[in-house]
């Protein structure tokens, strides 16, 4: 008597499909291995082994080989890529906080800790820790997160600024920088809150096979999304056409149910953009890494600042209202309802200014959970409020994956003064990248990776809406085809505080590069804060 057993063998972090992976039956007794099969070019496996067999072992070079009682082999075979690789228990912390690590890695790692501003500075190295592989569990794990063994444990320092951080894992052969947010303490006394989007940050992490935009975890989407034919015809249809046919379908309320499923915390953020040593270095990255560049931009200026971190300010202590103004910056796209409105008070009710210099801002309706994200609503305006009435604008999608600088709307402005020409941000750090980088995925993998053309303006740009109000007055245009960012302006008044959007993914990109946008910010921060021809603002 035989059994007989078919399946596929996907890998951990995009459940791509492996071929060439060696299956084999070990005998009981001595332990040989005798190869029986192996996976083919769509990863299908196909095998047959007496009854005597109790344990199949599944082996690739390239991944953790996995072995495998005959009761419990699965439709579906994970392997996880034999690489360094990791994750920690909280999106963000406190000071003197522990943080829980998990790590996959073949060598003895070091565990360092760096705070990203203006120079990449070391804060603290713990040592040495002993290395171990890890494993994934079969099928689908996107939802509920990984369930690894603790490899170590580190203590924050008592006296750390907040800001975002990285945990850098580092072995004989590679590096992995784990992103985290060390969030501001009540009262520090300082003007200015920075808001860290943790919540766009798990949203598009794809690692695991599955964000808030792409779903590789049934096989047949896995094959045809990896496979040669679909991504042939990817590169053949032009992007906008794509993101055209993609939001028609939004509109429609064609969203399958995988997209309002949960996205746990505990999985590797492969995409945060944080590996990098100087924030001076070309780059593309709508998440951390662009988010770092802002947090540069105002230590470079002399900013004193705070940065809390949306998933943390849901339920602390911490106010919109303790600040005279708050940034959100490069991509803040997902908002509860309950934040969303905390800003919305604090605007309109103890006058506190707003300066947005993202892209694709407050798009989504989500939910957090304690260990996990959920999309609650796919447009913010219809499930729970028009966001353009506090920020403007809305996306528009027919400029998606463009840049280009803008070009004043206005002859004079306040907000203009010193600018020099009639272009603003022709120089941005952020690039066209023609090869998926090592350590980042877009999250959006079949509409491809590149951005084309230099420019603040767009990746992802936001135009006024018919139903932001006549306050909100465009003093720039991006020049991107298909309609690029709105740079925006609403004056302060007695019952609010002052508005600013750059409207743009890219923007932050641009500030330690450019100097109309540097000067356009510097402007209104100034203002916002009440500040007249001072070169530093300390507190």
């Amino acid at each position: 008597m035989t059994n007989r057993f078919e399946g596929h063998i996907l890998s951990a972090e995009l459940c791509s499909p492996i071929k060439d992976v060696h299956i084999s039956t070990i005998d009981l007794y001595s332990g040989e291995k005798t190869i029986i099969s192996k996976s083919d070019l769509n990863g299908k496996y196909e095998f047959s082994c007496s009854n005597d067999i109790t344990t199949i072992c599944f082996e690739h070079p390239d991944y953790i080989s996995k072995e495998i009682t005959v009761g419990n082999i699965a439709d579906i075979i994970r392997l996880l890529e034999r690489k360094l690789i990791g994750y920690v228990d909280q999106p963000s912390y406190l000071q003197g906080e522990v943080v829980k690590v998990f790590v996959s890695s073949e060598y003895d790692f070091n565990l360092s800790l760096f705070r990203h501003g203006l120079e990449k500075k070391m804060i603290q190295d713990y040592g040495m820790f002993k290395n171990g592989f890890q494993k994934v569990p079969n099928a689908y794990f996107c939802e509920h997160g990984l369930e690894w063994k603790q490899s170590a444990s580190v203590t924050l320092p008592d006296t750390l600024e907040s800001g975002i951080y990285s945990l850098r894992i580092s072995n004989d052969k590679d590096v992995f920088a784990i992103p985290l947010v060390i969030n501001a303490k009540k009262n520090s006394g300082k003007k200015i809150l920075v808001l860290a989007n943790i919540n766009t940050w798990i949203s598009y992490n794809l690692w695991g096979g599955r964000s808030r935009y792409v779903n590789y975890e049934n096989v047949s989407s896995s094959i045809k999304q990896h496979g040669v034919v679909k991504s042939l015809l990817l590169k053949l249809l032009p992007k906008s056409f794509l993101t055209y046919i993609s939001s028609r379908n939004n509109e429609k309320g064609k969203h399958p149910d995988w997209i309002f499923k949960k996205n746990s915390i505990y999985k590797p953020a492969t995409h945060a953009g944080l590996e990098a040593d100087d924030v001076r270095e070309k780059f593309t990255n709508h998440l951390a890494g662009g988010e770092w560049r802002l947090l540069a931009w105002l230590e470079r200026e002399g900013y004193a600042y705070d940065v809390v971190s949306d998933w943390y300010l849901e339920n602390s202590e911490i106010s919109f209202e303790d600040y005279e103004c708050v940034i959100t910056s490069t991509h803040a796209e997902y908002w509860t309802k309950k934040l969303f409105h905390k800003l919305k008070d604090a605007h309109e009710n103890k006058k506190v200014s707003i300066l947005n210099l993202s892209g694709n801002t407050c798009y989504s309706e989500v939910v957090i959970d304690k260990d996990s994200l959920q999309l609650k609503g796919f447009f913010f305006h219809k499930s729970c409020f028009d966001e353009s009435k506090l920020f403007g604008v809305r996306w528009n999608p027919y400029s998606y994956a463009t840049a280009a600088p803008y070009k004043k709307r206005m002859k004079e402005h306040w907000s203009l003064e010193g600018v020099k020409g009639e272009l603003i941000g022709e120089h941005c750090l952020n690039v066209d990248t023609k090869e998926e980088s090592k350590f980042y995925h877009h999250g959006r993998m079949q509409n491809g990776n590149r951005l084309k053309g230099v420019g603040a303006s767009g990746w992802e740009s936001d135009c006024i809406t018919s139903t932001a109000g006549d306050e909100f007055k465009i003093i720039a245009k991006g020049l991107n085809r298909g309609g690029g960012s709105d740079m925006v302006i609403r004056e302060s008044k007695r019952e609010r505080g002052g508005y600013f959007s750059a409207s743009s993914i890219l923007f932050t990109g641009s500030l330690l590069v450019d100097d109309n946008c540097n000067q356009i910010v510097n402007n209104v921060l100034k203002r916002f804060l009440g500040v007249r021809n001072e070169k530093k603002i300390l507190d």
